[in-house]
C-alpha cells in the first residue's frame, strides 16, 4: 500500500489534483470541531468525482462526538467509516470490512 499525507490547509493545488495524481481507493480526513462542515463538504466531492472512494473520518472531534459525521436515514451517508479510539480494531481492518 502506498500512503499520502497531504495538508489541505497549507496545499496549493486543489484536491482534485490530488486525486487525479493518487487515484486512492482510501482516504481519510481529520479535523476540529470548527472542520465539521467543511470536512463533509470534502467527503461530498470526493464522492461525486469518485463514489468507489472509501472515506473515513478520524481524530479529535470525531472521537469526541462521532454523531456528527453520521447522517440522517434519509441522507445519503458522507462518511463510510467513522474511526475512534472506542472501536478497538485498526484502521486497516475496518477498512477491509
Amino acid at each position: 500500500h502506498e500512503i499520502v499525507i497531504v495538508d489541505m490547509i497549507l496545499e496549493r493545488r486543489p484536491l482534485e489534483a490530488f486525486l487525479d495524481e493518487f487515484q486512492p481507493e482510501v482516504v481519510l480526513v481529520s479535523g476540529y470541531i470548527t472542520h465539521v462542515g467543511t470536512l463533509k463538504d470534502t467527503a461530498r466531492a470526493i464522492k461525486a468525482l469518485n463514489p468507489e472512494i472509501l472515506i473515513g473520518v478520524g481524530g479529535v472531534h470525531a472521537e469526541v462526538v462521532p454523531e456528527d459525521f453520521r447522517t440522517e436515514r434519509s441522507d445519503p451517508p458522507v462518511f463510510d467509516r467513522v474511526f475512534t479510539k472506542k472501536k478497538k480494531l485498526g484502521v486497516r481492518h475496518q477498512i477491509s470490512q
